[in-house]
């Protein structure tokens, strides 16, 4: 078919209304025509009347339950991808089309590809001022219309509903999450914005988290992005102050797998964050069941905090004492994630890879700080995000003592001859191919 040969709107229209009823249900037969008017090079007001055609066809003839009539339909709208403006995904396409192929579990694998590629054309153009509620649609769908599987009333619901329903959820969330981790990939900055908004509420905090553990291991991901994000910043921040054993155990594998590639693309990014990474393996190393620090005096049971321990994924209150948690200091507005719901025991944080990963970057400097750790932080500046200072809530005796076993099981690491802990830190080379020779 020669460029000539382009057949109108009007005709591509009518050819698929004869084949819907004519016993072509996959539309193959008007594949060819509507792929040959996307390379005619159409004029705006042609491509809008051939939307409006389809869009009729869609709402009075296509069956979403008729998989076979539906996969040929999306196979029409991804052949006029080229030319298909990013606004009509967003106003029309999502909610007519594309939506209920995500819900469909039994659609062809290429449809399904073709109905995220053409929901990701709807993210491409960051100019259009419905690109970015249409990015958090997508975020807030994720978070709050999908299986939360920290949230127990969402499995128990998840539970009473029958096989075709949980079939549907599976498909809607793994098709969500999927585009999701392919727009970090396309649009890094973008969707990093978009998270960490919602990384704000506590209650979406633990699914996010997880889903960030499954964009760590991508290896197309730009993580000098995320090093320059503020996500990067509300991570670390619920590191240190959220109480949940899951989140800080799946928050700090997310840290392991970033780290050595922050080093290699964002070096001084890295180096700027040091002291809250130390605070954040001060934690860990203290973890117990009830608490992250053990308290020189006890913690009144009428303090505000008191009522919930740090290292539990239960909603039980227990009173204040030894082994309560720290109150907020009155300027941090971070709201904690108290708990989360988990259906096994949660493990504690890995402590032993954690400290591994930053003992590998900073040898000198880890070991001074596990010496001192109090006095670093103060010497960093590092404000206490507590109402007491670091001195009240760092037991520096329990960390030198749960260390002890970690550092048995390292070998002696070449820079803390070569290097103190000053020049550790200035030298951003250190991690680079030049400075590794």
């Amino acid at each position: 078919m020669t460029s000539s040969d382009t057949l109108p709107p009007h005709e591509i229209a009518t050819r698929m209304r004869q084949a819907l009823t004519g016993g072509d249900p996959t539309l193959s037969t008007c594949l060819p025509p509507v792929t040959q008017f996307s390379k005619s090079q159409p004029s705006p007001e042609s491509i809008a009347e051939l939307e409006e055609y389809l869009q009729e066809i869609s709402t009075s003839s296509i069956d979403v339950n008729n998989t076979i009539q539906f996969a040929g339909f999306i196979s029409i709208l991804h052949a006029l991808l080229p030319i298909l403006p990013p606004s009509s995904v967003i106003t029309t396409w999502f909610d007519l089309v594309l939506r209920s192929s995500f819900r469909t579990p039994k659609l062809p694998r290429l449809s399904v590809r073709e109905a995220k590629e053409l929901v990701l054309h709807g993210l491409s153009d960051d100019a259009h001022p419905k690109t970015t509620s249409f990015r958090r649609m997508l975020v807030d769908l994720y978070l709050l219309d999908v299986v939360n599987e920290s949230s127990k009333e969402d499995v128990m619901e998840h539970m009473a509903m029958n096989q075709a329903e949980q079939e549907k959820q599976r498909s809607w969330k793994v098709n969500l999450e999927e585009t999701l981790l392919a727009d970090a990939i396309q649009r890094p900055k973008e969707l990093f914005s978009q998270l960490d908004i919602a990384f704000q509420n506590p209650r979406s905090r633990l699914q996010l988290m997880v889903l960030l553990s499954q964009l760590a291991r991508i290896p197309e991901l730009s993580v000098k992005d995320f090093s320059e994000s503020q996500l990067l910043s509300s991570l670390l921040t619920s590191l240190q102050l959220d109480f949940s054993t899951t989140l800080v155990s799946v928050g700090i594998s997310v840290l392991i797998m970033m780290l050595p590639q922050m080093a290699w693309t964002s070096p001084k990014a890295l180096n700027d964050n040091l002291p809250r990474l130390l605070m954040i393996l001060c934690r860990v190393i203290c973890w117990k069941e009830r608490t992250m620090f053990h308290f020189p005096q006890p913690v009144s049971a009428t303090s505000e905090a008191s009522t919930f321990f740090v290292g539990s994924d239960t909603a039980t209150e227990v009173p204040g004492g030894e082994f309560a948690s720290p109150r907020l200091a009155v300027d941090v507005t971070w709201t904690r994630l108290e708990s989360s719901f988990d259906l096994a025991a949660a493990p504690a944080p890995d402590a032993r890879l954690y400290f591994q990963f930053l003992y590998g970057l900073w040898p000198t400097t880890v070991l001074s700080f596990l010496r001192r750790p109090i006095a670093m932080l103060q010497n960093w500046g590092l404000k206490s995000p507590y109402a007491e200072e670091w001195d009240e809530i760092i037991d520096e005796d329990e960390v030198r003592s749960r260390i002890k076993p970690i550092l048995r099981s390292h070998v002696i690491h070449p820079s803390i001859i070569l290097l103190d802990s000053a020049a550790e830190i200035s030298d951003c080379t250190r991690w680079t191919a030049d400075g590794m020779d």
